[in-house]
C-alpha cells in the first residue's frame, strides 16, 4: 500500500510533462531571422510601402515646363560688332572750321619785318597756332561723328526691343488661356511647342542678323572714310615740321623752308579741311538714311515670319485644345 502510493503522484507529473512536449512539439517553428526574407511579414511591408512612396516621389520629380515660360521673350540680340557702340562718348561741341585764309594771310605778313629772329619767331607762333586749330577742328569732327554714331546705335537698339515687345505680345495674346498650363517635359504637347519656338526664335534671329549685318558694315565704312579724312589734315604739315627743327626754328634756312612750303602748305590745309567737312556732312545724312533703311529691313523681315508664327500658333494650340479632352493620349 505504500508502494501504490508513492508512485501514483510520479505518474501525474509525468502525464503533465507528456502533454506539455506534445504541445510544444505541434508548435509551428518561426525563425526571427526569416522575418526578414518572408514577403508576407510585417517589417517588408514597411518597406513596400517606402518603396511605394520613394517611387510616386521619383515620379512628382520628372521636369515639366508651363506654357507662359516657353514663349519667347527677348528672342533678338544687338550685333556684337555693335555693342561697344552703345558706350556713350564724351560730349564734345563741334568747332567752326579755322578760317585758313584769314589765317595765311597772317601768316604771310609775319614774314614782314627787318628782324631776321622776330620773322622766325613770329612765323613759327603763326604756324603752330594754325596746325593746332586745324587738327583741334579735326579732333571735334570726329567726336561729333562719334555722337551721331552713338545716337543712330541707340535708335537700332530701341527697334529690337520693340520687336522683342511686339512678339512677346503677339504670343502671350495666342496662348492666354494656356499660359497657365503645366506639363510633363515628355509630354507630346510640349516637345511639340518647345521644338516649335526654338526654330522660330532662329528663324527670327537669322532674319535679323541680315539687317544687323548691313548696318554694322556700313557704320564700319564710315568709320573708314572720317578716319582717313583727320589724317590727311595732319599730312600738309610734315614738311613745316621738318623746318621747325632747323635752326631751333628762328633762323634763315627755318624762313627759307617755310618760304618754299607756304604755296603748298595753305592748299593742302585747305583741301584736308574741306574733304573732312564734306565727309561729315556726308555721313551725318548716311546714319540717318541707313537707320531709316534698318527701319525698313526689319519691317520686311518681320512680315517674312507672320506664316510661321501663324503655323506655330495652331499646331501648338491645336495640340493643346485636344490635350484637355484626351490627356491619356498625349504621354
Amino acid at each position: 500500500m505504500v508502494h501504490g502510493h508513492f508512485w501514483q503522484p510520479v505518474l501525474v507529473v509525468l502525464v503533465v510533462l507528456l502533454v506539455t512536449l506534445s504541445t510544444v512539439c505541434s508548435t509551428e517553428h518561426v525563425d526571427i531571422f526569416e522575418q526578414f526574407q518572408n514577403e508576407n511579414a510585417t517589417v517588408p511591408a514597411e518597406k513596400e510601402v517606402t518603396e511605394e512612396a520613394g517611387s510616386d516621389e521619383v515620379q512628382t520629380e520628372q521636369p515639366t515646363s508651363c506654357v507662359e515660360d516657353v514663349l519667347p521673350t527677348d528672342p533678338i540680340v544687338l550685333n556684337e560688332k555693335l555693342e561697344k557702340e552703345l558706350e556713350p562718348p564724351a560730349a564734345v561741341k563741334l568747332q567752326e572750321p579755322p578760317n585758313l585764309p584769314e589765317m595765311f594771310t597772317k601768316l604771310s605778313s609775319g614774314f614782314l619785318s627787318p628782324n631776321v629772329f622776330r620773322i622766325g619767331e613770329n612765323v613759327k607762333k603763326l604756324l603752330i597756332g594754325i596746325k593746332e586749330k586745324v587738327l583741334s577742328y579735326g579732333r571735334s569732327a570726329v567726336a561729333k561723328f562719334e555722337q551721331l554714331r552713338y545716337q543712330a546705335v541707340q535708335r537700332v537698339k530701341q527697334k529690337i526691343d520693340e520687336v522683342n515687345a511686339k512678339v512677346r505680345e503677339r504670343f502671350e495674346n495666342e496662348f492666354v488661356e494656356y499660359r497657365d498650363v503645366c506639363l510633363p517635359d515628355e509630354n507630346s504637347c510640349m516637345k511639340l511647342l518647345h521644338d516649335r519656338i526654338e526654330r522660330y526664335e532662329e528663324e527670327l534671329r537669322q532674319n535679323m542678323e541680315h539687317c544687323n549685318d548691313r548696318f554694322a558694315e556700313e557704320l564700319a565704312k564710315q568709320r573708314q572714310s572720317v578716319d582717313q579724312a583727320q589724317r590727311m589734315l595732319d599730312g600738309p604739315f610734315r614738311k613745316i615740321d621738318n623746318c621747325l627743327d632747323r635752326d631751333a626754328g628762328l633762323g634763315r634756312s627755318f624762313l627759307t623752308c617755310v618760304g618754299g612750303a607756304m604755296a603748298n602748305l595753305a592748299k593742302g590745309v585747305t583741301a584736308a579741311q574741306d574733304r573732312l567737312t564734306q565727309v561729315m556732312r556726308k555721313v551725318s545724312g548716311q546714319l540717318t538714311e541707313r537707320v531709316d533703311k534698318y527701319d525698313h529691313c526689319v519691317v520686311k523681315r518681320r512680315r517674312l515670319l507672320e506664316r510661321s508664327e501663324k503655323q506655330l500658333s495652331e499646331s501648338a494650340k491645336g495640340c493643346l485644345k485636344k490635350q484637355q479632352t484626351q490627356p491619356e493620349a498625349f504621354f
